[in-house]
C-alpha cells in the first residue's frame, strides 16, 4: 500500500512539472562568403556560396547558400526573383538552422548581361530578401521565425547579413 501511495505521489509530482516554455529571441547574423572556387573556402557541390561568420548569442557558424530558383530576369533593370536555401551550422556542433529566403537580386550596371558573364563568377550583385525558418536541429530543432536579409557579392567574395526573430521550442 505504501509503495502505491509513493508511486502516485511521484507521478503527480512529474505531472506538475511545467513543459519548457518556448523562447523568442532575436536572430542577428553576419557571414563572409565566397563561391568556393578558392582553396581557402571549399563549398559543398550543391552550394552556390559558403562562408563563416557569427550568430549573436549562439557563436561562430558556417553558412551555405543554395539557389532554389532564379526567374523573371528583367533586362531593363537587371533584376530577378530568387529563392534561396540558407543553412547556418554552429561550429560548436550545437545545431543547424535552415532558412528559405525569397527576394530580388539585382546586378548593378547590368553586370549579369555583360559579355563573358556566363563563363565568369562573381559579377556584382545584391540580394534583398525575407526569410522563414524551414528546419533545424539541435538548439534549433522545432524553431520557427522570420526576418530579412541582404547579400552582396563581387569577385569571389561577399557578405550576408540576417536579422529577425526566431522562437525556440
Amino acid at each position: 500500500m505504501q509503495r502505491r501511495v509513493l508511486l502516485a505521489a511521484a507521478l503527480l509530482a512529474l505531472a506538475a512539472v511545467p513543459a519548457a516554455a518556448a523562447q523568442t529571441v532575436s536572430l542577428e547574423a553576419s557571414f563572409q562568403e565566397g563561391f568556393g572556387r578558392a582553396v581557402a573556402h571549399p563549398c559543398s557541390p550543391t552550394a552556390f556560396a559558403c562562408g563563416r561568420g557569427e550568430v549573436e548569442g549562439f557563436g561562430a557558424a558556417t553558412s551555405t547558400f543554395e539557389i532554389l530558383s532564379f526567374t523573371n530576369l528583367d533586362p531593363e533593370t537587371s533584376c530577378a526573383d530568387a529563392t534561396i536555401r540558407y543553412t547556418i551550422t554552429l561550429t560548436s556542433g550545437a545545431g543547424t538552422l535552415v532558412l528559405t529566403e525569397t527576394g530580388v537580386v539585382c546586378f548593378p550596371g547590368k553586370s549579369t548581361l555583360a559579355p563573358g558573364s556566363l563563363k565568369s563568377f562573381g559579377n556584382p550583385s545584391r540580394l534583398t530578401a525575407t526569410w522563414t525558418v524551414t528546419g533545424g536541429t539541435g538548439v534549433f530543432a522545432g524553431a520557427s521565425g522570420s526576418g530579412s536579409s541582404t547579400t552582396h557579392f563581387a569577385g569571389d567574395g561577399g557578405q550576408s547579413t540576417l536579422s529577425g526573430t526566431i522562437t525556440l521550442s
